[in-house]
């Protein structure tokens, strides 16, 4: 999936995310509520890539704060891509507080 096809599929599944739109690499970030950054960032994931029709890089925000995790190649499902949302979002609501 690039950028923008999973931008259009979470618009669909999770429309109280909002979006920002990323440039150098090209993309999307997603938050929980209007954007907040620094130590209370609320980023939930961000997809970018640096061609349009290349497959999105996935940053799990929630997960690499928690577990120093880094951005993979997604070339899930949207069902995949569902589940791993939901995730950071329960993630973030754990540790980080509830937030919209």
């Amino acid at each position: 999936m690039t950028p923008d096809s999973i931008h259009k599929w979470i618009n669909q599944c999770f429309p109280d995310l909002f979006s920002e739109r990323r440039s150098n690499p090209d993309g999307w970030s997603y938050f929980l509520g209007p954007k907040q950054g620094g130590a209370k960032s609320n980023r939930i994931f961000r997809a970018v890539s640096s061609a349009a029709s290349q497959h999105a890089s996935l940053k799990l925000s929630v997960s690499a704060r928690l577990y120093k995790t880094r951005a993979q190649i997604f070339n899930g499902t949207e069902s995949q891509l569902v589940e791993l949302v939901k995730n950071e979002i329960s993630l973030y609501k754990e540790h980080f507080g509830q937030h919209a």
